[in-house]
């Protein structure tokens, strides 16, 4: 299975509900019930990650993930999804949502910010990674052939693109329980 996806392509939504301690334990159910619906509804569909209140009662977000703008459409169109959305008890249908298209919901779940200095450092772990082991290869194989400044250009963009693309995406999600206060787990 190939689990690479243009950036452009994916969709990620958020969508944040305040559930009452005394709906807690139907929400969740309710949240599984929608996952497994996603999946069989279409093969873009990459999964939900759930960030839940500190207390039994509060707000919970959900970060739904897409491989493509149609599969995100073919399930937004879902008849399941309607009938999934009508288990929903009235009380909990309110919600907020909030729509990123490629990576821009890295270190942006509304009230789940983890705290700026782990943001900082993740990001100068993964670049200074990144640049002692891309930059050294890059200049080694161009250097002979190119001008130095055009070393550090091509350097600089190839650190650029693998941090944004692929790094920081997998970073966050293998140190997710770090980064947020909040209990998370994958449905």
């Amino acid at each position: 299975m190939d689990n690479t996806y243009d950036s452009d392509d994916l969709i990620t939504y958020t969508i944040s509900r305040n559930v009452p301690a005394a709906k807690a334990a139907e929400y969740e159910l309710w949240l599984k019930t929608v996952s497994a619906s996603a999946a069989t509804v279409t093969q873009d569909y990459l999964g939900v990650t759930i960030i839940r209140p500190e207390h039994k009662a509060g707000n919970y977000h959900a970060i739904v993930r897409f491989s493509s703008v149609e599969g995100f459409e073919i399930w937004q169109k879902s008849q399941e999804r309607k009938d999934c959305l009508g288990l929903l008890d009235d009380s909990l249908k309110q919600s907020y949502i909030t729509q990123c298209n490629g990576f821009e919901y890295w270190f942006t779940v509304r009230n789940a910010v983890p705290p700026r200095w782990k943001s900082i450092l993740l990001t100068y772990i993964v670049i200074f990674t990144l640049m002692l082991t891309i930059q050294p290869l890059l200049t080694v194989t161009m250097a002979p052939y190119l001008p130095s400044l055009i070393v550090k250009a091509i350097a600089t963009a190839v650190i650029t693109l693998t941090m944004s693309l692929v790094a920081m995406p997998i970073m966050t999600r293998l140190l997710k329980k770090w980064l947020y206060s909040h209990t998370i787990t994958k449905i």
